[in-house]
């Protein structure tokens, strides 16, 4: 059964709606006095509601990385390997095509390829399910929502500036000191968060330093005779598929966090 989930303003995490973040205790909502007066004010209106599933339903990688929000883990990489499979696909529909174009020879073994023919169909087909299910995955980082919120609620504050000579002076103030808050808040969020991020940078790091010593092993195996080379060349790919999606991960964990120390 899926539940609602908020997005702390103190730590960036998704977490079960209530009165405080279940991750590190700050409060999700304003504090009363400011929320009596101005019920739709501060964070509350920024603050981002989604019904989402249990973590079980998140996409497997293969790839484990500790400490890291599984939720923003899974985005990461969703997009990382959404731009692989873009890339596999393209490859996968020109050895068709190169195949078919085989089979048109007059000497084709004709047998051989149309076998070849089916084992690509086959693996395009999966290829294909697999992008449909990352892209049902698809979801925002954390640190990236925040500092959209941050860019929304500074254009608030401009364009609030531009209508102050046909505002209310005491409705101005009223606003302005609501949305001045509002932005206090999420840099401090967002602050916090890039502290955060950069821990998961570093996790991600070890990660990878995990998976070439996976590799190294599959690479012992094979010289040992433990793995047949066809064995070693489909364990082996499946691996180094894990890093380039982690790298890709990595990647744009890291431009996020670069934008967000921008801000």
């Amino acid at each position: 059964m899926s539940k609602a989930l908020i997005v702390c303003p103190a730590c960036g995490r998704r977490v079960p709606l209530g009165r405080y973040c279940s991750s590190c205790g700050s409060p999700l909502m304003p504090e009363a006095e400011d929320a009596g007066s101005h019920p739709r004010s501060s964070l509350q209106a920024h603050l981002v509601l989604e019904t989402l599933g249990n973590e079980e339903e998140l996409p497997d990688f293969g790839i484990v990385v500790d400490g890291v929000n599984p939720a923003d883990l899974s985005a990461l990489l969703t997009r990382s390997e959404l731009e692989i499979i873009d890339g596999e696909l393209d490859e996968l529909i020109e050895a068709i095509r190169a195949t078919r174009q085989a089979l048109a020879l007059e000497n084709a073994d004709r047998e051989a390829l149309a076998t070849r023919t089916q084992e690509l169909k086959d693996s395009l087909e999966r290829v294909r399910k697999r992008k449909e299910e990352l892209l049902r995955a698809r979801a925002s980082i954390s640190l990236q929502v925040l500092v959209s919120q941050l860019h929304e609620t500074t254009a608030k504050i401009s364009r609030l500036d531009e209508a102050l000579s046909s505002l209310d002076s005491d409705v101005y103030r009223e606003q302005k000191s609501a949305l001045s808050r509002e932005a206090k808040n999420l840099k401090r969020a967002i602050k916090q968060q890039v502290k955060t991020a950069r821990k998961w940078l570093k996790s991600m790091a070890k990660a990878r330093c995990a998976l070439e010593k996976e590799a190294s092993r599959l690479e012992a195996r094979r010289r040992i005779g433990d793995l047949s080379p066809g064995e070693y060349r489909l364990q082996r790919s499946q691996v180094d598929r894990r890093i380039r999606i982690l790298d890709g991960g990595y990647k744009t964990l890291e431009e996020i966090v670069r934008v967000a120390q921008s801000v």
